[in-house]
């Protein structure tokens, strides 16, 4: 219980302080970054990621209408950890969340979203992105590339 009450109140900091700003991704999904609570170390980036599902996600409690996720983004490897999680119906009640962090960093592939998301994100300290190399080829033109530019801030959001 008081794990649950521990994370509504973070949650609920977050929520009321938060500056959100929608990130325009190649994804039927609206991601945004809280713009308040950034950290910057180095090359590596750490915040809050909101997710509004287009169409609601079937988890364990019912169905998840959107997420709050805390990321850390290493621009240098090119690697994403989630920290923690929680999952909000369509009334903003919390689902499911996360017990703890992701055991190791996930590698970010070339051409998917997180990539979308680090190319946002890592423009913000101004790191210059090596390519990754992979085992598979890399077929897609620049012209095929996914835009991804940050839009205005969202005013007066109330749920997560």
């Amino acid at each position: 219980m008081k794990k649950y009450l521990f994370w509504l109140g973070l949650l609920a900091g977050v929520a009321q302080a938060a500056e959100w700003q929608a990130l325009r991704l190649n994804d039927p999904n609206l991601h945004s970054i809280d713009q308040s609570r950034i950290l910057i170390d180095g090359t590596v980036l750490t915040y809050w990621r909101k997710v509004v599902f287009s169409s609601p996600q079937v988890v364990r409690q019912g169905q998840a209408a959107s997420g709050l996720f805390r990321e850390r983004l290493d621009c240098t490897q090119h690697s994403l950890l989630t920290l923690n999680w929680v999952l909000f119906d369509r009334l903003g009640q919390p689902l499911d969340q996360s017990t703890g962090a992701d055991k190791e960093a996930t590698t970010i592939m070339p051409d998917s979203l997180a990539d979308q998301l680090e190319v946002a994100m890592c423009r913000l300290i101004g790191q210059k992105r090596q390519p990754v190399t992979t085992s598979r080829p890399d077929t897609a033109s620049p012209a095929q590339s996914p835009t991804v530019e940050p839009a205005t801030p969202i005013e007066n959001e109330r749920k997560p």
